[in-house]
């Protein structure tokens, strides 16, 4: 899909596109023509062509949270209220403190309303997955949920959840990239990765008609313990899962598109101080890492939730709108297009996982005001040869582009 090129095809980011375009330049028109009236033109087909992007180049994540009904990112409390207690236990697998985050339901995928304005965001990539996923069981069976995992796991994902899953791809003209578990629960004695669990994924996803475009093994390996990864996690591990899926799914599935490896935090704003595992350092471990996408996430700041771990990684709505915010992704994606060269030269680069700020966002990440954001940030990717941008999330948190509560779209949207 051409940045700037022809109007035939019907796509809805050219549409908008072109639409604001009009828009700013009648405005023009109007503040600055004669007395007399005129018509201003723009010919969008005679202008250079710069780069191209994927046709599902505008994405979003529909956290496997939402799918199985985990905990997610808690709203702000209202004022005057009482402040909840401390608790630092870990959440689905994100180590982060438990009261930060609020049980829910898992989400009505099947709702009208969704599904219509889920539709005209299409086509679109839908990217299941999330720190949750790290540490999901399948239930691959037809009995009621489990009330508590098996030893090594965190949260359950049941065959009627994820045949809802597939279901909504299907009506919004969506293409499923998801992850698998990589806890201790999804390993072997020797500490590698067992497939055991993305097999009985993928095969359930085959027998319902289903289909799975893409997999990443992790979300956010470089975080490791922190994510759910073993306490032991290193580079070394990190290569060899990475072999381990890459045969799976040469054996398993040969159509399906890796992807990884999904680093965060490496630049700007890290969600934990140490930063984790250098990305470097887990590609640059035998044997290599090799990905059909290259991926991964960006945050521009910490969302008021977090930011008592860093004060300093906050964002003021002042700064809005200024060079020094809307210029990190370049940042971000300037570090990973360098680890992409040296490592897997000439791979598509995702960045699946983006939006406001970390931690659902802040208050003024569902405000107009995150709309310049939005959108510079897409264009500068674009411009730059990012293939696909996943925003985060479609429907939860203060970051969603529709209003969980109320199923209104939000200025982002």
């Amino acid at each position: 899909m051409d940045i700037i090129g022809s109007m035939s095809t019907n796509k809805p980011a050219i549409a908008q596109a072109a639409l604001a375009i009009s828009l700013m330049v009648g405005s023009h028109a109007i503040l600055h023509a004669p007395a007399r009236s005129e018509t201003a033109h723009l010919n969008i087909g005679a202008l250079p062509q710069i780069a191209e992007v994927d046709p599902r180049f505008q994405s979003y994540n529909v956290e496997r949270a939402e799918i199985i009904g985990g905990r997610f990112w808690a709203p702000y409390p209202q004022p005057g209220a009482k402040p909840e207690p401390e608790n630092t236990q870990a959440s689905g697998g994100l180590a982060l403190q438990a009261n930060l985050f609020r049980q829910r339901p898992p989400a009505d995928l099947a709702d009208r309303k969704l599904v219509n304005m889920a539709r005209a965001l299409g086509p679109a990539y839908i990217r299941v997955s999330g720190s949750w996923a790290n540490a999901v069981f399948f239930q691959n069976d037809d009995n009621p949920p489990m009330r508590k995992p098996p030893k090594g796991f965190q949260n359950v994902l049941t065959r009627e959840q994820w045949k809802g899953a597939m279901a909504f791809a299907k009506s919004v003209d969506g293409q499923i990239v998801t992850s698998f578990p990589v806890s201790d629960g999804a390993r072997g004695s020797d500490g590698i990765w067992n497939p055991e669990q993305a097999r009985k994924l993928l095969r359930y996803t085959r027998e319902i008609g289903g289909h799975v475009y893409a997999a990443e093994l992790i979300n956010e390996p470089n975080l490791g313990p922190v994510a759910g990864l073993p306490g032991s996690y290193n580079p070394q591990t990190f290569a060899r899962d990475i072999a381990a899926f890459q045969a799976f799914v040469k054996s398993e599935a040969p159509n399906l598109k890796t992807v990884g490896p999904g680093s965060t935090g490496e630049t700007g704003v890290a969600l934990f101080a140490n930063r984790g595992i250098a990305t470097d350092a887990m590609l640059s471990a035998e044997p290599r890492a090799k990905f059909d996408i290259f991926s991964y996430h960006f945050y521009g700041a910490r969302s008021e939730r977090c930011t008592r771990m860093a004060p300093s990684s906050a964002i003021s709505p002042d700064n809005a709108v200024s060079e020094e915010w809307l210029g990190r992704t370049d940042k971000a994606l300037a570090f990973y297009k360098d680890l992409r060269d040296r490592y897997m030269p000439g791979a598509p680069i995702w960045l699946n996982e983006t939006a406001q700020a970390s931690c659902g966002g802040d208050k003024w990440a569902s405000t107009f005001l995150d709309s310049f954001r939005y959108v510079d940030q897409m264009g500068r990717l674009a411009k730059q040869g990012v293939s696909a941008v996943f925003h985060n999330t479609l429907v939860a948190s203060d970051y969603g582009l529709i209003d969980e509560a109320t199923m209104t779209p939000r200025p982002n949207y």
